[in-house]
């Protein structure tokens, strides 16, 4: 498995070329950022190894979330102001979240069938109800059925929109720390209005380098100030907001110093385009390769298959969909 680490660190270095990008915040930048994201959240997942250079995934998964989430954010806002918001809302359950939720329900059937020809019971249920490391498809699910309401309230006012989603965030982030949910399902929430905001500020070249340094700033004041109340029952509540805050900023300081890199990685872009897939798909294979022992027992070979199937199966359902939006043309 440790040199399947290496052959993703030589992946993100191809096609990269630092200087001033033209194209920072283009649909190819964050389509490419979007597929790092997938990526390095299904190496998080199917590492087992106690390779040292492993560890560091260990406190990557909340902010490559976060990002994913920003970046769903700062898309549907920066769509909305090139269209019209009454014209991308138009019919926006059919044509956003009911897809989402077909291909999600069709993936959890899978996993199931799955998961009872190999085991041949049905503990494996106890362990995980909705489809392994799914939970952020959900929340997104859950956060474009708020922003579709909150439009209903609030119409073409993208600030009161905004706000809306933002006190919906902030509240489920208090009810979900408050009933001891498991800490992953709210510690990037905020990030999605965060990027929002950051589509509706319309950063500069001037900006950019004041967010790099502000936001860098409070970032580690965050961290440092979240790591003294981790793990301190009584202000769990507080630790969660502060969390959620910080890796507003980690996200917003990633994503500025695109302003200076340029990321043409063409894997990176593909993966991008079917990044939902790719989140969706891999505990799948995890969860079954684990049932497998000798497999299992080769980290390799583990991890390699996981790859190789996630991929092979996200693509063919990325074509299937461009192949049924044809049609309906």
């Amino acid at each position: 498995m440790e040199l399947l680490f290496v052959v993703f660190f030589l992946l993100f270095l191809y096609k990269v070329e630092f200087g001033i990008n033209d194209e920072f915040m283009s649909k190819e930048y964050t389509t490419a950022i979007r597929g790092f994201c997938a990526l390095t959240i299904m190496f998080l997942h199917i590492r087992k190894t106690d390779f040292v250079l492993f560890e560091v995934f260990n406190y990557l998964g909340n902010p490559i979330v976060g990002i994913f989430f920003f970046l769903s954010g700062y898309g549907m806002l920066t769509r909305i102001k090139q269209v019209g918001i009454d014209k991308y809302m138009n019919n926006f359950i059919a044509k956003r979240c009911a897809p989402l939720l077909v291909e999600y329900v069709f993936v959890w059937i899978l996993y199931f069938v799955c998961m009872f020809l190999v085991s041949g019971n049905l503990e494996f249920l106890k362990e995980s109800i909705i489809t392994p490391h799914s939970w952020f498809i959900v929340m997104i699910e859950v956060l474009y059925i708020v922003f579709f309401i909150g439009y209903k309230f609030f119409k073409t006012n993208l600030s009161g929109l905004i706000a809306f989603v933002s006190i919906f965030e902030l509240v489920a982030i208090i009810c979900l720390a408050l009933f001891g949910v498991g800490d992953y399902w709210y510690l990037s929430l905020l990030c999605f209005s965060g990027g929002m905001i950051y589509s509706k500020i319309n950063v500069s070249n001037n900006k950019t380098l004041k967010l790099l340094f502000g936001f860098g700033a409070l970032a580690v004041v965050l961290i440092i100030v979240e790591r003294i109340l981790k793990d301190k029952p009584n202000v769990v509540m507080l630790w969660a907001l502060i969390y959620n805050v910080s890796i507003v900023a980690l996200a917003i300081v990633a994503l500025s110093l695109g302003r200076y890199v340029r990321f043409k990685n063409p894997i990176f872009i593909m993966c991008g385009k079917m990044s939902l897939e790719i989140y969706l798909l891999h505990g799948i294979f995890q969860y079954i390769f684990k049932e497998i022992k000798p497999l299992y027992s080769n980290n390799l070979l583990y991890g390699t298959m996981i790859i190789l199937c996630t991929l092979l199966s996200s693509y063919g359902i990325m074509k299937l969909k461009m192949l049924k939006s044809k049609k309906q043309v």
